[in-house]
């Protein structure tokens, strides 16, 4: 009987320690994370390309939601696609109301130059705004390019503008 009443009390002992890892691994008391996927595009067609291309998700002042953290993804040069995430790749967006920024810079000699109209990179006046409470796949944005998008070259087909380089 001895050895029973040992071995129970090992076994609590190690069933309080290990609880609160099972309730983190289960998910239990974790907050719903939804997946925000979508483009965005110059009014022109073309894809924002830059040193740094990313949309922002700011939580609105007037947000109802529980958790307030913004949320990140970089702009895919290839086709303007996006995945936003808050902490680690993959694990998506709090519920709430969100503002909706752009900052898509150039690096030169002389600093960072902005390529996108300064409207769509003001976090106190986004020009978008978003409604979080499910998984979003389809989001597309057109923004405008800023003035320093024409003088700065992004990319072999980035049309050439005042200060560019010659062609080949």
């Amino acid at each position: 009987m001895k050895f029973d009443a040992m071995l129970l009390r090992r076994w609590m002992w190690l069933l309080v320690l290990f609880s609160p890892c099972f309730a983190v691994l289960s998910g239990c008391g974790g907050k719903q994370m939804y997946h925000v996927r979508g483009k965005v595009t110059y009014k022109d067609g073309s894809i924002p390309k830059g040193t740094l291309a990313i949309v922002t998700f700011s939580p609105a002042a007037d947000t109802t939601a529980g958790v307030r953290k913004g949320a990140s993804g970089a702009i895919d040069p290839d086709d303007g696609s996006f995945e936003m995430v808050t902490r680690t790749p993959g694990d998506g967006v709090n519920p709430g109301s969100y503002g909706v920024t752009f900052r898509v810079t150039k690096d030169t000699a002389s600093g960072s130059t902005p390529l996108v109209n300064p409207k769509f990179s003001a976090p106190a006046s986004p020009q978008f705004t978003v409604k979080v409470d499910r998984d979003i796949t389809g989001l597309n944005y057109q923004i405008e390019k800023g003035d320093g998008a024409a003088a700065v070259t992004v990319g072999p087909e980035a049309p050439a503008g005042p200060g560019a380089p010659p062609g080949p």
